[in-house]
């Protein structure tokens, strides 16, 4: 973990679940964020595939 300590890694973790609204887990929210990804960068990421599965979901297609 190249951005911060673990403690400063798991309340960002707890930040970042409680913004996204989609299921990831939390390797998947830990490498995002190791990687240097902002926080804001994931939280408009998600929301956006959040609201594309909605979509797609409403429309019929397939998720």
């Amino acid at each position: 973990m190249n951005c911060c300590t673990y403690e400063q890694m798991k309340k960002n973790l707890t930040q970042a679940r409680k913004t996204t609204p989609v299921p990831v887990t939390d390797n998947e929210l830990i490498k995002m964020m190791s990687s240097g990804i902002s926080k804001k960068a994931i939280t408009t990421f998600f929301s956006i595939s959040y609201q594309e599965l909605k979509h797609r979901t409403q429309s019929g297609v397939g998720a």
